[in-house]
């Protein structure tokens, strides 16, 4: 018999045929490593990009925090809505001031 484990490019490719809900796809993991590979997936994702853009656009392309426009990255204030972020949900950080918050 075949081994019926999906690659993650797989995964990607049926959430996309099926539109599956991010949100609803994130949060269904059974166990604490299901949920970080579906985040990671998620992050990699086509909508993540875009409201990722979106937030950088909002903040003109600076940290919220310490105003560098360099190394920046889109941080959660919330998960609540984790795949259907809101703009409100997120904000602009740059890598050293986002590893303060984890």
């Amino acid at each position: 018999m075949r081994n019926m484990l999906f690659t993650s490019d797989d995964q990607r490719l049926l959430l996309k045929l099926l539109e599956i809900d991010w949100h609803d796809y994130i949060i269904s993991a059974r166990n604490p490593e299901d949920y970080k590979e579906r985040y990671h997936e998620y992050l990699e994702s086509d909508e993540w990009y875009d409201i990722r853009r979106q937030v950088f656009e909002r903040d003109n392309f600076k940290c919220q925090s310490c105003c560098s426009p360099t190394n920046l990255t889109a941080h959660h204030l919330t998960y609540i809505r984790i795949g259907c972020e809101e703009l409100d949900d997120l904000e602009t950080l740059c890598w050293d001031c986002h590893e303060r918050y984890h």
